[in-house]
């Protein structure tokens, strides 16, 4: 007995010797934490709803955030600036206050901080602002500019801040694939659209290319703030009262989606097939992928091949030897002829190179490749921007790394492709984590859980969500309705039929009397295997007007709900038998009148609150339960 409670009194002391240093490591690790500004903006229903952003035109306007709830602050404030680093309102000379007192106050606010998004409009500015950047330490803070030159000129003076390229006021068409390439070699993340550029096309392509979408938007009433929303824009700049609008993000149902997911195969279909070879990516392509992630090693004789291990008797028939000490003819000699879980599975296929996948997806217009770079010979990034060139793949292709070296060879070398580190940013590093990822030009793994610094702070700093692995169905669908953009799994084909976008019909037409709250409207859905299906849809929301109104249409399957954009629908006079005297058209601005009904929602899987049923509801919650599990525990999912 005596021995016992000898061994619990050092097992306490333990515990607290562990408790002291672990105190002292925090404080060490969290040195530079109270320059990290927090972010507690509204938790909405709407997971993910896009971050909204204000721009300061009025002195004091830091002192009225103050008086607001900590969570209904906006998450950003633009400030334009002069070369003095005054602030002016937008297009004139009116001094509202200077940068740095604006700066202080909006870091300084109780609670929950906003972040400080500083617009510039030359050169002399930005060696103004860098100056005081420097003098500072101040790199939680952003550079925005309709200049992408501009931009790129404060964050290679300041390589720790964030970049924005605003192309709102561009009014020739953009080329979506220049955006990107003029975005990333500015050194920034971030893309402002106008209303009109940021249709849900645009956004999506942005998306998938590690770009994160801003849009202007006058919202005037919150059919506006939904219209906004439709666009899948991962933020929303606008003066309206944040106040207001939060809470109208809880008008949406659980288990909706601001903006469809990416399904992104992992190696392919690993599961199925024989894993990151041509015919598995095909494969997953064909079963739904809308990105294929894929391993890059380089052969002893320079060519970049494709496979994920480093013992090449792992996947293939060969020897228990490193693939990377064999020329490509040697490696040929060997099929890949197992799984990700090493099981023999499928017919034996070859070895692929970066060729064989370029040639294939060089056509492909709507897949996406996550090429990983998993060799430590440094050759391998200038070997394939020569690939990148030969093939012509540039708006193709996103590189993914655990290796933060490689990264800025990236960044040096082929700055034109977006780039993310498949490590995430926790609270206690973020300080270290944010001005490495600036550093790097680089988005991260980033997580939605409602507990780590990814959940808000990164989507209001525009870091999109995209995450490694997912390994069961459960977990993927889990993901997406806490706003994964991007879900990295081994199951892209059982994504197959699930719904992925409202194609709204060209025209619809309605009588003038027509209850739009219960009105149906016939569209297009179209799945993940790219097969679309005539469904009747409900009414989200809508705004009448004198001869018509404006219509969001809901989509509800497969255990989550999806929005469209705006659709137009002409009103027709009484059909016969009907009112001849109708009233006049209701002037809903978004109102509850103007809401559709959700009493009785459901899918074809069930309810949405329990979209699939009570044993899909168990494997959701299962899911999340390992998701959440897995991030606890700092276990990184095998890449």
């Amino acid at each position: 007995m005596k021995i016992k409670r000898k061994h619990g009194i050092m097992c306490i002391i333990a515990l607290l010797c562990i408790s002291i240093l672990g105190t002292f490591g925090a404080v060490s690790a969290n040195a530079a934490v109270p320059r990290i500004i927090d972010t507690k903006t509204y938790a909405a229903k709407l997971d993910l709803a896009p971050s909204l952003v204000a721009e300061w035109n009025r002195e004091n306007q830091a002192e009225e955030y103050a008086t607001y709830t900590a969570t209904m602050r906006p998450s950003n404030v633009i400030v334009h600036v002069n070369e003095n680093l005054d602030a002016v309102k937008k297009g004139t000379d009116e001094k509202i206050g200077t940068l740095a007192e604006i700066y202080t106050a909006l870091k300084g606010l109780k609670t929950s901080g906003v972040l400080t998004v500083v617009y510039v409009h030359d050169s002399a500015t930005v060696a103004s602002l860098s100056t005081w950047l420097r003098e500072n330490d101040i790199y939680d803070i952003a550079v925005m500019s309709g200049d992408a030159a501009l931009v790129k000129s404060a964050r290679t003076a300041n390589e720790s801040i964030r970049g924005i390229v605003d192309y709102s006021a561009q009014t020739a068409e953009l080329s979506l694939s220049e955006v990107v390439k003029e975005t990333n070699t500015s050194f920034a993340h971030i893309v402002a659209l106008s209303a009109e550029q940021a249709t849900s096309d645009a956004v999506y392509y942005l998306h998938a290319r590690f770009k994160a979408v801003w849009t202007y938007a006058e919202i005037a009433d919150e059919f506006d703030l939904f219209a906004a929303v439709s666009s899948g824009a991962y933020g929303i700049i606008t003066n309206a009262d944040t106040r207001t609008l939060y809470p109208l993000y809880d008008t949406y149902e659980q288990n909706s989606i601001a903006r469809p997911f990416y399904n992104i195969g992992h190696r392919g279909l690993p599961m199925s097939m024989p894993e990151n070879t041509l015919e598995c990516c095909v494969s997953a392509y064909k079963g739904g992928a809308t990105a294929v992630e894929i391993d890059m090693k380089v052969s002893a004789d320079d060519e970049i091949f494709i496979m994920h291990d480093s013992d090449l008797s792992a996947r293939t028939d060969g020897p228990a030897k490193d693939p990377e000490n064999m020329t490509l003819a040697q490696l040929r000699q060997y099929k890949v002829t197992k799984n990700s879980n090493g099981q023999e599975v499928g017919e034996p296929c070859s070895i692929p190179t970066i060729d064989d996948i370029f040639k294939y997806f060089q056509t492909v217009e709507d897949c996406v490749l996550v090429c990983e770079i998993k060799t430590v010979k440094e050759k391998i990034v200038e070997l394939f921007a020569n690939k990148l060139r030969q093939y012509n793949m540039y708006d193709k292709v996103v590189v993914i790394a655990f290796s933060q070296s490689m990264l800025l060879s990236m960044k040096e070398k082929i700055p034109e492709i977006p780039t993310a580190y498949l490590n995430g940013c926790t609270q206690g590093t973020a300080a270290g984590d944010l001005k490495s990822l600036q550093k790097h030009n680089t988005i991260c793994d980033a997580r939605n859980d409602h507990m780590y610094f990814e959940e808000r702070n990164l989507k209001n700093r525009g870091y999109l969500a995209y995450a490694w692995t997912y390994y069961s169905l459960a977990e993927v669908k889990a993901a997406a309705i806490t706003g994964i953009v991007g879900i990295t799994n081994n199951y892209a084909d059982t994504l197959r039929d699930c719904q992925k976008r409202i194609i709204p019909s060209e025209s619809y037409t309605v009588a003038v009397d027509t209850n739009l709250s219960n009105a149906k409207f016939t569209a297009d859905v179209e799945t993940y295997g790219r097969e679309t299906t005539e469904e009747e849809l409900s009414v989200f929301a809508y705004r009448k007007s004198e001869h018509g109104a404006q219509v969001i249409l809901q989509s509800e399957r497969d255990g989550y709900i999806l929005y469209s954009n705006p659709i137009s629908v002409s009103f027709t006079s009484v059909p016969p038998g009907g009112d001849e005297n109708p009233p006049p058209p209701d002037e809903n601005q978004g109102g509850n009148e103007g809401m559709a009904p959700s009493d009785d929602k459901k899918s074809g899987c069930g309810s949405v609150v329990t979209p699939f049923g009570v044993t899909g509801t168990a494997f959701m919650l299962c899911g999340i339960a390992g998701i959440l599990l897995r991030r606890r525990k700092g276990v990184k999912a095998e890449k």
